[in-house]
């Protein structure tokens, strides 16, 4: 499918990148991950390219990428990607947010598996507060008071 999407809309086209995205992430499910790093950079430098950095295909992207990179255990690289894809979230989405939420969570569990306590909790506590309010205001009242 990659290679049809490639020779129809051509390697400079989102749905050709998200067909990157998309092969990586399975090879980063089988453990694959060599195959998978070049997928997921050329995936967010399409998007970064086409759509602009400031996009959240873009965030997407470079959390796909770190994500991959925490797999690896290259810490070194994957916090720059989660931060860039939080301050983008952030930027275009707001913090109220559940990707953006999603972006303080991922960025925790780095610090966390760094051993960086001080940084992660806060970043967890963001999260779930978001979290809580993004369920209430989303999830239909089950009970009534008779």
């Amino acid at each position: 499918m990659k290679q049809k999407k490639k020779k129809v809309l051509g390697n400079e086209h989102h749905s050709y990148a998200l067909s990157c995205n998309n092969l990586a992430e399975l090879y980063r499910a089988m453990g694959k991950y060599q195959k998978a790093e070049p997928l997921l950079i050329e995936a967010k430098t399409i998007c970064g390219k086409v759509l602009g950095k400031e996009h959240p295909y873009y965030a997407s992207s470079c959390n796909n990428l770190a994500g991959l990179y925490k797999n690896m255990g290259n810490y070194q690289k994957t916090e720059p990607l989660y931060i860039e894809s939080k301050q983008i979230r952030e930027k275009i989405l707001g913090k109220n947010h559940p990707k953006y939420a999603s972006s303080c969570n991922n960025l925790a569990s780095l610090y966390k598996s760094m051993g960086n306590f001080q940084k992660a909790e806060p970043l967890y506590i963001e999260a779930k507060t978001i979290r809580e309010k993004s369920f209430w205001q989303r999830t239909p009242r089950l009970c009534h008071k008779l």
